[in-house]
Parts: C-alpha cells; structure tokens; sequence
C-alpha cells in the first residue's frame, strides 16, 4: 500500500498499524524479547486520529533530540506478512534485506517533512512519521523536525476508533497481535 493509499486513520499504536505491507518471508519467533502487558500498554494512545486532520492543522515546525524519540525504535510497531505489531524498527535497521518494503519506505522518506509528536506520559510520542525517526537514525542525525500537537488540539484530530480495533488493542496488550486464539 503507498502512502496515497494509505487509510487516513490512525491507531493508538502509531500510524502505522494498519499498513497492509507485507514482507518476503514469515516473521522469525524470538527476535525480541516479549514484553509485559503493562508495558505494551505504554505505547498506547487513548485516542484514535484522522491522518489528514492532523496534517492540516497549522503547526509551527521546532527541532526535537532524537535521542528523545529513539524509544520507539524498540517497540514492533509494524506489520510483517500483513500480521501486526511484529517488526521493530530496530529489526529493520539490522536485516534491511529481510525487511525491504520498510527499510525502503524509511530510505525514501523525506526528512524534511516534520514529525508530528505529542508529549505523552511524560515522553515523546510519535503521531505519524516513525519512518522518518529511523532514516534520521541511520543516518546519525542529532535531531529533526517536528510539529508539537498538545491536548488542546486533540478534539480536531479525533475520530472514533475504526471497526475491530478494540479486539485488536486486546490481543496486543495480551501478547497476541495476530488476534488469533491461543493454543
């Protein structure tokens, strides 16, 4: 799926979670540690977001560290053969070959265009533009740019959550991200 046709909502997860990308090969257990549920629950956002809504708004452009964003490279925010929450960023930046279709999004990504962030819990969390985070990582970039989006703004960008999406945030907080059932 290109970015135009990409679905204009986004999950509490990051804006990724419903790429439809797949990747050549199946996803290999045991690339990273499990987390905990209280811990996967940390990546979460208690609000789902329309893409377009949030670039719209009229943002001033600042420089943030990316030291400050570099936690998001640990967590498996994308798909792999159309499963999701399998591959971290990190993974993709060790095996770019096994995971081309990111690494080749996160190479073309413009870093011009800023990041959209919002201080959550008392960190940095990226709304949209996690492919960005991982170029800029490669490339030993110190910072990028970034628009704020604060509580204040959150009503604009708002939607309610997409069909199936409260199942899926249940299986990923219990460790299942796939949704299918246990054996």
């Amino acid at each position: 799926m290109n970015e135009q046709e990409s679905p204009p909502l986004s999950s509490p997860f990051v804006p990724e979670w419903a790429s439809s990308e797949t990747e050549a090969g199946p996803q290999q257990s045991g690339t990273q540690p499990e987390e905990s549920r209280s811990e996967r629950s940390g990546l979460l956002l208690p609000f789902w977001w329309d893409m377009q809504k949030l670039h719209s708004l009229h943002l001033p452009v600042r420089k943030l560290s990316i030291e400050q964003l570099r936690w998001h490279l640990s967590w498996r925010v994308w798909s792999n053969y159309g499963a999701p929450f399998k591959v971290t960023p990190s993974e993709v930046r060790r095996d770019p070959v096994k995971f081309s279709v990111h690494y080749e999004r996160a190479m073309a990504a413009d870093l011009r265009f800023p990041l959209f962030v919002i201080r959550w819990d008392d960190k940095w969390t990226i709304l949209d533009g996690i492919h960005r985070l991982l170029k800029a990582d490669i490339l030993a970039m110190t910072e990028l740019p970034v628009c704020v989006v604060t509580p204040e703004l959150l009503p604009e960008i708002m939607v309610p959550p997409p069909q199936g999406a409260m199942e899926l945030i249940r299986a990923f907080l219990d460790g299942n991200p796939s949704g299918e059932e246990s054996s």
